[in-house]
């Protein structure tokens, strides 16, 4: 029985580090333990058009807690003290994700998610998040839209900088601009492969 799906989750969150002892695989999401997501971009996405249907992003303080990475602040550009005036609260934050997929997606079923390396880094820490919180309503799809695992089977291209030039897309810096880019390389990867594979039908 094929599965069926209207819509896709589009999932970008940057954080305050990643633990380096994590092996990075399929089935571990260790990646995410004693860090947390300091701003997080959603995006539902109908599955046929990859047209946005609604989108969120919020940035969020620093807890306390979470260990902080001065490296993964230089990537992001995110600091504390920024965070600290302008985002919100975990909790809160957490609030907002949950009534963002509440309202766009059926959570009786499981959310099939989009990124660029979506299930070995950004879902973790959704996931994290919402284990930290003991929130176990939300179940997260075996399969995703990831846009590194296309990217290297149609254009042979590993890093996401070299991704997005050749398809002339430009480069954002915050999470919901990442997630635009991860949305717009599906696309276009998607738009470019069917008009090849008409082509080839065609003769």
């Amino acid at each position: 029985m094929g599965i069926e799906l209207n819509k896709v989750l589009v999932v970008h969150c940057h954080t305050s580090g990643i633990n380096g002892k994590s092996t990075y695989s399929e089935n571990d999401f260790s990646i995410a333990e004693g860090y947390q997501p300091v701003s997080i971009a959603l995006i539902v996405a109908d599955v046929e058009t990859y047209e946005v249907i609604d989108e969120m992003y919020v940035e969020i303080k620093w807890n306390g807690v979470s260990k902080w990475d001065a490296g993964a602040e230089k990537i992001h550009g995110l600091s504390k003290e920024y965070l600290e005036e302008h985002g919100e609260i975990e909790e809160d934050a957490l609030v907002d994700v949950m009534e963002f997929i509440m309202n766009n997606m059926d959570i009786k079923k499981p959310l099939y998610c989009m990124g660029n390396n979506i299930t070995t880094l950004h879902l973790p820490f959704l996931r994290d998040l919402f284990k930290r919180y003991e929130l176990s309503g939300i179940r997260f799809g075996i399969r995703n839209f990831d846009t590194f695992s296309l990217s290297m089977g149609t254009i042979n291209k590993f890093d996401q900088d070299s991704v997005l030039s050749k398809l002339g897309i430009k480069k954002g810096k915050k999470s919901n601009e990442l997630a635009r880019n991860a949305l717009t390389t599906y696309k276009r990867i998607n738009k470019a492969w069917n008009l090849m594979l008409k082509k080839n039908s065609n003769g």
